[in-house]
């Protein structure tokens, strides 16, 4: 309330070099934001990652506890300093890197995120498989790590690659698609997995 008392909303698209004209309606926003490529794809990979994520952080307490012998205490306190630390090191470290890189150009925002993605499986990987519940704890913070700055760069590269009107309805769709599907269904996935197999 402070906020919107005190502070003057600037106009919107005075930072890319113009002023917009009035915004759109709700529905043309939609589908202005699903007619971009970069932002289908991009939801359709929030939706995955997200799902991983969701599901291995619900899924890996109980791996600590019943494959390592670990009580909830010594799980808790290995298992939020490798996600803690590791994911404030991986964003502080995503943002910097991808601030540089995208002076060549936004993809280089999404090629961060793909190649960090793909090197945090190895790590994720090892953290199931390693014999000693230390190691798999720096196994999660190394995984961690990389795919720590996931969210907070490919939702900048997102900004980026729509117009200045819609990126509240891009923002919203990527919310959608990152919590409500993606965390939302991946811990039940990963629990009927569990069940499963």
């Amino acid at each position: 309330v402070l906020l919107f008392l005190t502070m003057r909303e600037p106009t919107r698209g005075a930072f890319e070099g113009g002023v917009v004209g009035p915004p759109p309606t709700a529905f043309r926003s939609v589908v202005y934001t699903f007619s971009v490529p970069t932002i289908r794809r991009l939801l359709g990979a929030k939706i995955f990652l997200n799902m991983a994520t969701g599901g291995l952080l619900a899924w890996i307490p109980a791996f600590f506890m019943r494959i390592h012998g670990l009580s909830a205490s010594q799980m808790s306190t290995g298992f939020g300093l490798a996600i803690s630390i590791g994911a404030v090191v991986g964003a502080l470290t995503g943002g910097i890197v991808t601030d540089r890189l995208s002076s060549s150009g936004e993809r280089w925002r999404f090629y961060y995120c793909g190649l960090s993605a793909m090197a945090g499986v190895p790590f994720a990987a090892a953290t199931m498989l390693v014999g000693t519940p230390n190691l798999a704890f720096v196994c999660l913070f190394l995984a961690t790590v990389c795919s720590g700055g996931l969210t907070s760069t490919s939702s900048a590269g997102a900004l980026a690659v729509v117009r200045p009107d819609v990126r509240g309805t891009m923002t919203a769709f990527t919310g959608l698609c990152q919590y409500l599907i993606g965390f939302g269904m991946g811990p039940m996935v990963f629990g009927m997995m569990n069940d499963y197999f």
